[in-house]
């Protein structure tokens, strides 16, 4: 595996594992739902970065059909975080997103998308570009006009998610709601934070930028994921985050540290051996 990969994949198996989890322990809960949802999609968008699945691919037919899937979760990732901040978070920015109506707006906004994905791919991803063996990167993607909208849109979403976490905190009156908007201020707002700040540069400089540059982008584009999974699934597991109550299977009586690497551990193998072991053992033409 390409150095550049390690923490891209990893942070992808660990969103995917925090989800599996968070659906095979709090299934009746409609927010646990959305979260589960929201980090596979959120794992799948790192994992169709140039850095992760990409360094397996020598077609260019592939590798545009790769990125077309990483613009579609990003599209999703639209269409799903802005209900779920409303679900997650009764404060003023995102209450507008509580509504069933904005639910089934952003989700037929988000069947259009990808029916125009589908349509027209080439509104996306204008091009791919393959790397010398040198480089940090395999394939390097001009994003068409379309992307560069749905950036606009995503820029705007991580701003106005980290302008409610830190409303929720502000607001948080009882010790355990201020502990509870803390852990979701450091796992949502941070990620947040930095999400907004690379897709503003991807939309500014994406088609300029050095792949290098890129390359570093994508490590911290990961990394946050990593650190923001981690946090989610520590917040529910200490302070009940998102009011999740965890059926768990046994009692937690040491706390959460001893419990919770071998939580994300098992799901997250599990994740690799259904999704990301068949890539590895052929690499794709």
């Amino acid at each position: 595996m390409n150095a550049w990969a390690v923490v891209p994949v990893l942070s992808t198996l660990v969103a995917w594992g925090v989800a599996v989890s968070v659906l095979k322990w709090a299934p009746g809960q409609r927010v646990s739902r959305r979260l589960a949802v929201l980090l596979f999609v959120e794992g799948t968008a790192v994992f169709t970065t140039e850095f992760a699945l990409l360094f397996l691919v020598e077609s260019e037919t592939v590798a545009t059909r790769i990125s077309l899937v990483h613009a579609g979760a990003d599209l999703l990732v639209l269409c799903l975080y802005l209900p779920f901040l409303g679900a997650a978070l009764d404060v003023p920015p995102v209450r507008a997103f509580r509504s069933r109506a904005a639910a089934i707006a952003l989700a037929v906004l988000g069947l259009v998308g990808l029916g125009a994905i589908v349509a027209f791919p080439s509104a996306f991803v204008a091009g791919s570009f393959p790397m010398p063996p040198e480089e940090p990167v395999r394939w390097m993607f001009e994003w068409g006009d379309a992307w560069q909208v749905l950036a606009v849109g995503l820029v705007a979403m991580y701003t106005l998610g980290l302008t409610a976490s830190v409303v929720a905190l502000r607001r948080a009156h009882t010790d355990l709601a201020r502990r509870r908007a803390r852990v979701f201020l450091w796992a949502f707002g941070t990620r947040d934070l930095v999400w907004g700040g690379i897709y503003l540069i991807a939309m500014v400089w994406g088609n300029i930028i050095m792949p290098t540059g890129l390359a570093w982008l994508g490590q911290f584009y990961a990394g946050s994921l990593l650190v923001y999974s981690v946090l989610v699934g520590y917040g529910i597991l200490t302070v009940q985050l998102l009011d999740i109550d965890l059926k768990l299977r046994w009692t937690i009586k040491q706390g959460t540290s001893l419990y919770l690497p071998p939580m994300i551990y098992h799901e997250a193998f599990a994740a690799y051996q259904d999704n990301f072991l068949p890539f590895a053992r052929t690499r794709v033409r």
